[in-house]
């Protein structure tokens, strides 16, 4: 064998790994992570980024330019933190339920709140413990910003964290009707359960467009479902006239969601109640709408 010939094989000896040396493991693909899962992982950040930066911190880098909150009635939230600073106190709060429109790019979460307003304990300071409910949305970059915020208050109940459930899990497609207006019918749908005849109208129309998974949310009252809406709406009866302000609708036309102001009166001219409220709509296989959540909270 030549000199030349010993150095070629000397190299191959050296660098090459089937000579002794260990074969570099695979890189392992990351799974996907599904649409459901990284509006849940946003909301749990979101949640973290208030524990340590402060509410305001947290708030501002999640709404959208448009988003709404309510303070107590709905205000632009960017514009509602810049004039009014940081808010004090510690706010806890855990999704449990979540749903994504088929386009993936909209959807919700809601679950328990906790409001610790200082340091002191809650003997000497009122804190608020309620369950909270919020729509997103991806903006242009692909990234969930928060659209709207509302939160009903309820008795104490603790936050966890637990395995986020969808509010239906229930999977169809439909074709879309390019030329339907669906927030204007939503919208007309909020408007036409106001009850001007009679006392009992408002809570015979909302429990017939409830979805049968529906959840409803009230000031005073703990999570309530569809099939047994408890007092909530009984509590709402009178002269009832409800009034929407706004909304959105995905853009595969199958989850979206209203808001605006209810008032009740025991006369036509004698004031009860007024409540400020937030509404899920979501598409059935019939194509027909249906409130998934009703949060209703007094103003």
């Amino acid at each position: 064998m030549t000199y030349f010939c010993i150095l070629i094989l000397s190299a191959v000896i050296g660098f090459s790994p089937a000579f002794g040396q260990k074969l570099a493991k695979p890189v392992k693909k990351s799974k996907p992570v599904s649409a459901f899962q990284d509006l849940v992982n946003t909301e749990r950040a979101f949640a973290d980024l208030a524990a340590k930066k402060g509410i305001m911190a947290a708030f501002t880098a999640n709404l959208s330019d448009s988003g709404v909150l309510f303070r107590p009635g709905p205000v632009n939230g960017q514009a509602w933190f810049e004039k009014m600073g940081e808010t004090r106190g510690k706010l806890t709060w855990e999704p449990v339920l979540a749903q994504v429109s088929n386009s993936g790019d909209f959807g919700f979460t809601t679950g328990p709140f906790y409001y610790k307003p200082d340091s002191l304990p809650c003997e000497i300071v009122n804190c608020t413990w309620g369950q909270y409910l919020s729509v997103w949305k991806k903006n242009s970059d692909g990234v969930w910003k928060l659209m709207i915020d509302f939160g009903a208050r309820h008795p104490e109940k603790p936050v966890k964290r637990v395995s986020v459930k969808p509010a239906d899990d229930s999977k169809f497609r439909f074709r879309v009707n390019p030329e339907e207006n669906t927030l204007d019918t939503l919208m007309a749908f909020d408007r036409n359960l106001t009850d001007s005849l009679g006392k009992k109208g408002y809570g015979i129309r909302i429990q017939r467009t409830l979805h049968k998974k529906a959840l409803v949310l009230a000031d005073r009252f703990l999570p309530r479902t569809a099939a047994n809406p408890g007092k909530i709406y009984s509590e709402m009866e009178g002269f009832t006239r409800v009034k929407p302000v706004g909304g959105m609708v995905a853009s595969s036309r199958d989850l979206a969601y209203t808001y605006g102001s209810i008032e009740v009166r025991d006369s036509k001219y004698t004031s009860l109640d007024k409540y400020h409220y937030l509404r899920i709509w979501k598409r059935e296989p019939s194509g027909k709408w249906s409130v998934l959540v009703d949060l209703s909270a007094l103003q």
